[in-house]
C-alpha cells in the first residue's frame, strides 16, 4: 500500500522515492514563489513533520535541490533560497517543475527566447554538416509524428527525437549537450498544451520544412523554417490562460 500524506500529496510504494516527490514539491513551491531568493526554508524537522517523511529524506530532497543551485546551506540560518541567477534553469527536473502548475510568463518567455537563438544556428549548421544517417533519423521521426500524431505518446517522443537528430546534426559537442534541455522544452510544452486542449495547429508541416532544407544543404532556408517552427509552438502556447498577458510580439517580432 502507497505511502499518502493528506496534507501534502507525496505517494510511494517505495520510501526511496519519497525524497525525490519531496524535492519536486518544494522546488514547484519555489518556482512558483512561494518561497522567494533569500528566504529561509522550514527547518528539517518541521519538513519532515509536514511532510510525514523521514529526516534522512528531507535532507536527501535538500541537496537534490541545492545540487540543482536552487538552495544552499547558511550556517545558523537554515537552508536559504538562493537567487534566481543561481539556478540551472535548463535542469530537465527544473523544467518539468516549470510546467507541472501554471508556466510563469517570464520563464516561459525565456525558454522560446533560447529556442529561437539556439535551433535556428542549430538548423544551420546541420544543412552544412548532416550526414545520411542524420537525415534518416529525421526522416523517421517525421512519418512517425505523422502517423501518431502529438496526441500519443509514440508520437511525441518522435518530436524529440527530430530535434535530437538536427542537434546531432549540427556537429557541434557544447549545443549537443543542450539536447537533453531542448527535449525536455519540447516535451514539457507539448504535454501542456494537450492537457489543457491548446495544441493548435499540425506540428508536421513545419517541421518537415525544416527537414527539406536540410535534405537541399540550404543553411538559409534551414535557419529560416527552424525559426519559423518555433514561433508557432510559442503562439499556440500563449493561448493559454496562464500567460494571457504575455504577448507574442515580446518574442516574436
Amino acid at each position: 500500500m502507497a505511502a499518502v500524506n493528506k496534507r501534502d500529496g507525496l505517494e510511494s510504494s517505495k520510501p526511496g522515492e519519497l525524497h525525490t516527490q519531496l524535492a519536486q514539491k518544494l522546488g514547484i513551491d519555489i518556482l512558483g514563489r512561494k518561497w522567494l531568493p533569500g528566504d529561509i526554508l522550514p527547518s528539517e524537522v518541521d519538513i519532515a513533520n509536514t511532510y510525514a517523511i523521514s529526516r534522512p529524506a528531507v535532507r536527501e530532497a535538500i541537496r537534490t535541490l541545492a545540487a540543482k543551485g536552487m538552495v544552499e546551506p547558511r550556517r545558523r540560518r537554515g537552508t536559504c533560497v538562493t537567487e534566481r541567477a543561481k539556478w540551472n534553469m535548463l535542469d530537465p527536473d527544473v523544467l518539468s517543475w516549470m510546467f507541472a502548475t501554471k508556466p510563469d510568463e517570464t520563464l516561459v518567455k525565456n525558454l522560446f527566447e533560447m529556442r529561437l537563438i539556439l535551433e535556428p544556428a542549430a538548423a544551420r549548421l546541420a544543412a552544412q554538416r548532416r550526414t545520411d544517417a542524420h537525415l534518416e533519423a529525421m526522416s523517421n521521426a517525421l512519418k512517425i509524428m505523422g502517423r501518431e500524431t502529438l496526441l500519443t505518446e509514440v508520437g511525441l517522443q518522435a518530436d524529440i527525437d527530430f530535434h535530437a537528430a538536427l542537434m546531432a546534426a549540427a556537429g557541434n559537442e557544447q549545443l549537443g549537450a543542450l539536447n537533453a534541455s531542448i527535449g525536455a522544452t519540447v516535451a514539457l510544452s507539448n504535454r501542456y498544451k494537450i492537457a489543457h486542449d491548446i495544441l493548435g495547429r499540425d506540428p508536421v508541416p513545419a517541421h518537415m520544412a525544416v527537414y527539406e532544407a536540410i535534405l537541399n544543404r540550404d543553411a538559409e532556408e534551414a535557419h529560416w523554417c527552424m525559426q519559423y517552427l518555433v514561433r508557432l509552438a510559442v503562439k499556440d502556447l500563449l493561448h493559454m490562460d496562464a500567460i494571457e498577458d504575455l504577448r507574442t510580439e515580446t518574442i516574436i517580432p
